[in-house]
This record gives C-alpha cells, structure tokens and sequence, in this order.
C-alpha cells in the first residue's frame, strides 16, 4: 500500500537532529485531520469545495488510517464544511498519529532509537527513497516536495495537496531556512492554488489553526492548589521528614498537580498514575525545550541551538 498523506507529514516533520517531531499538539492533530480528508478525496469517497463536504461513496477503502472517518462522515445526516470535519477528526489526532507512526515503523522507513526517538532508517538515508512500495521504490517524501519547489517541475496532484497542507499550517516556516522560504513563497502559494479540493482543506487546516489561537479560544487555566505551609518554612520541615509520604498525602488531598513551597521556593509537582501516563504518552509533545528556545535560535539565525536539541 502507497505512502498515506498523514505518513507523508510526519515524515516532512521529523527531525533527524533530535529524533522527533518539529510539531506538536493541536496544530499537528488539525494536520493530520486535513491529511485524512485529502485521502478521501483522491480516494474518490468525498467532494468539497470552500462551503460543503458532501459524501461520494461510503465504500470502506481497507484503510484503518482512512475508514474511521469515511465511517463517520457516511452516519451523519447533517451537511457540513471541510473546517467542521478538520475539528472533528483532530479529535482523534493522537490515534491518527500513533497509527501513522506504527506504520511507518513496520514498512522498515522509521526505526526506533534510545529513549522513544525516532528516526529515519538507515537505508532510507542512504539512497532517499523507501522501501519497496506496490512493487516500486519511492522516492523520499523531503527530497520529492523540496524538487517541487526549488524547480520548475509539474508536481502530481499528491504532491500539490500535500504543499497546500504543509503550507496551512506553517511546517515550511520550520523546515526551511529564512532564506529559502522568502526564495520559495510565491512557488508555494502557486502550487497550494493548483487543486481546489486541496486547497479548499489546506484553507479549513489554516482557519482551524487560527481560531485556537484567538484571544476568544484562549480558556482561562485552573487554579492549581497550594499544600499549606508554615510562614517563610512552608511545607520545608514536613518534607524533609519523609518526602514520598508526604508528596502522596498531598496527591490524595489535592489531585495531580499542586504546587509545593519550601523556604522560598515554589515547586510544581505532577503526581500519581495520571501524571505517568501524561509524561508517557505526551510527555515528548510538551516535556521539552524545542518551542520555548526556538526565538533565539531564529534570533541568532541558526537552525540548531544547544539549548533546543533536548529531544524526547
């Protein structure tokens, strides 16, 4: 079976210096929720334009990456735009993702390094192109995307949908350098107009990206609850006594998050089962240092800084 979009992307995203993925939650879920969409589309299964997404045929494609969606898509009666179907299937972006990535590591293209990394498999690296794919070598999805748009080739229509997706969402902002993205920008916007179906889901990705970070989407966090403490000391003496038992009773008391001061420090803790399924599952989306060191490394014009190169 032929590369998905949603493999395609994250393969695009994937970076070889820190084994892992340039792009996080939710931006990364409303991505993949376009990816499905377009594989619909060529699939022959849906039809959209810049107002509707209407059904074609609800003929499962054999795909567990795909039929989910058509699944849906097909038992519900109401009509809706592709930015309604983008909201919905990220919801399921964390499915879509592991899928993808499961997958990818079975065909012998991702290969798993030390402490959950990722990588390109060797082979891969070497010739830039993919195993064996219906009886052909494929050819790197990076190499075939940056051939599109550094030359004057006619892309395919997967090529022309997937630069309109990579584009809605900001990923060449992230994969190119400043200078190649200013030699590049009006070959990208060219080949995002070149389908309408493409376009009209990179265009429902882009307004789905924008609207999570308007000032009306922003939800006011929750108080995070203090252990009570003794003045200027705090929680510093009945720590020091037998800090596990006393980090469980506060758990018990307050919940997974509390905050904790001993003397003058303030510390966060995240506590219990919840907070191990959070740093096992999540953990290498938002435990890490690659968003909040990435203004400097721009600021310096580098494309790798020390302190953003933790990985997972």
């Amino acid at each position: 079976m032929a590369l998905r979009f949603a493999e395609e992307l994250l393969l695009l995203i994937l970076n070889e210096d820190h084994g892992d993925l340039v792009f996080v939650p939710p931006h990364l879920d409303l991505a993949l929720a376009g990816a499905v969409l377009m594989d619909l589309a060529l699939e022959n299964r849906i039809d959209t334009d810049l107002e509707t997404l209407t059904l074609v045929d609800s003929t499962p494609v054999k795909d567990d990456l795909l039929d989910p969606t058509l699944a849906d898509i097909a038992q519900t009666a109401e009509t809706h735009n592709a930015q309604y179907w983008v909201r919905r299937i990220a919801q399921s972006g964390e499915q879509i993702r592991n899928l993808a990535l499961a997958r990818l590591l079975k065909a012998g293209i991702l290969a798993s390094a030390e402490e959950g990394a990722i990588a390109l498999a060797r082979g891969v690296v070497r010739s830039r192109r993919y195993p064996i794919v219906e009886g052909k070598a494929e050819q790197e999805v990076e190499l075939r995307i940056m051939r599109v748009l550094f030359s004057g080739d006619i892309p395919d229509p997967r090529d022309i949908m997937l630069v309109s997706l990579a584009d809605a969402f900001g990923m060449f902002e992230k994969i190119l350098s400043k200078e190649e993205l200013q030699e590049v920008s009006e070959r990208i916007n060219t080949v995002s107009r070149l389908d309408l179906i493409g376009r009209a889901i990179a265009e429902a990705v882009r307004e789905s990206a924008q609207a999570l970070t308007a000032p009306s989407a922003v939800v006011a966090p929750k108080q995070i609850p203090v252990v009570k403490g003794l003045p200027i000391f705090g929680s510093a003496l009945e720590a020091a006594k037998d800090i596990r038992s006393f980090l469980t009773q506060q758990y018990l008391e307050l919940g997974p998050v509390f905050e904790i001061r001993l003397l003058r420090r303030k510390m966060l803790v995240l506590a219990g089962p919840e907070a191990n399924q959070f740093v096992n599952r999540k953990g290498r989306f938002f435990l890490r240092s690659y968003e909040p060191w990435r203004g400097l490394a721009d600021g310096l014009e580098a494309s790798r800084v020390m302190l953003h190169m933790d990985g997972p």
